[in-house]
């Protein structure tokens, strides 16, 4: 046989370069789908809006608890320091507008109402008795000037009626989402339900006498 026979035919060059184009591009595809760097980051990418979505409504509403808590703070004490200094609107209107922190802006002080009324107490509920009503007092010698009977109608605690101070923090206008006042707390966002200004009302109330 002669040599052209025995020998093999070359490959071309271009089926040659095909070969090493189909080994490189297996070889990027199995690199491509075997890698994993990175993947924590697209996970944090596709999952942080929903955290965020999550998040904000709560965060929103904690603020809101936070400020329903300072205005509570402050109303108490408003009423200790009736408790300790007896009735006076005016001084005990300005210690509940200074224990807020917020500033008479914030909180004017036609936000804040004190009032002195002499109160029986139903023993059956532990509430303030309607049998008979309250009443509005200008301070605690009204209520001892009451007859010892005052109070023994139905299932009263006998005997003379209790002088009670009542603080209370709310807004003196309706609560718009232009509200400055610091009563009137509006969400950053709107969830619905809980969308427009909250009206942050709070009460405590001391006996005095």
């Amino acid at each position: 046989m002669s040599d052209h026979m025995t020998r093999r035919a070359a490959p071309s060059p271009v089926r040659s370069f095909i070969d090493k184009s189909r080994s490189a591009t297996r070889m990027l595809v199995a690199d491509f789908w075997g890698e994993r760097r990175g993947v924590a980051m697209i996970e944090f990418v596709v999952t942080m809006p929903l955290m965020v979505a999550l998040l904000l409504p709560l965060v929103d509403l904690g603020m809101g608890f936070y400020r329903k808590t300072q205005l509570m703070t402050a109303a108490e004490a408003g009423a200790q320091y009736a408790w300790l200094q007896g009735f006076n609107s005016a001084t005990i209107k300005t210690a509940v507008q200074n224990a807020t922190g917020l500033g008479s802006t914030a909180v004017p002080l036609t936000d804040i109402t004190v009032t002195l009324s002499c109160k029986c107490v139903d023993t059956s509920t532990n509430q303030f008795s309607t049998n008979p009503a309250s009443i509005t007092a200008a301070d605690a010698s009204v209520c001892s000037g009451k007859p010892s009977t005052y109070c023994t109608a139905g299932n009263n605690v006998p005997g003379l009626p209790g002088a009670y101070v009542t603080v209370t923090i709310t807004p003196a206008t309706t609560c718009s989402t232009s509200s400055t006042d610091a009563v009137c707390y509006k969400p950053l966002f709107t969830y619905g339900i809980f969308g427009g200004p909250v009206d942050l009302t709070v009460t405590s109330t001391v006996r005095v006498s």
